[in-house]
């Protein structure tokens, strides 16, 4: 999700995001690395082919927040008290509760 959006405009939506959420928020998103890159040149050489599907998922591992960039994307937009993790096959995920807001 965040992938698609440039860092300052990333930064606007979880701040939008923020403001809106009543309990808890949760977003995953892709997590940018070069073993991940690799990965989706050789599967949409191999695998996944279309010419979309190919251009959006090479587009997407270009553009994906290193796990430094999306730490930094949260404070910039003022999530306070939030939790970050690393998920396998190349994803990570920001949450927090309502407590963490103030």
């Amino acid at each position: 999700t965040l992938h698609h959006f440039t860092a300052d405009d990333a930064v606007r939506a979880l701040q939008k995001i923020r403001e809106l959420s009543r309990a808890r928020v949760l977003l995953a998103d892709l997590r940018r690395a070069r073993w991940l890159s690799c990965a989706v040149y050789f599967v949409t050489a191999t695998i996944y082919r279309d010419e979309m599907t190919k251009t959006d998922a090479r587009l997407s591992a270009a553009r994906a927040f290193t796990f430094l960039e999306m730490r930094k994307l949260a404070e910039r937009a003022g999530w306070k008290n939030f939790r970050h993790r690393k998920f396998a096959v190349g994803r990570q995920a920001i949450w927090m509760d309502s407590s963490s807001r103030a």
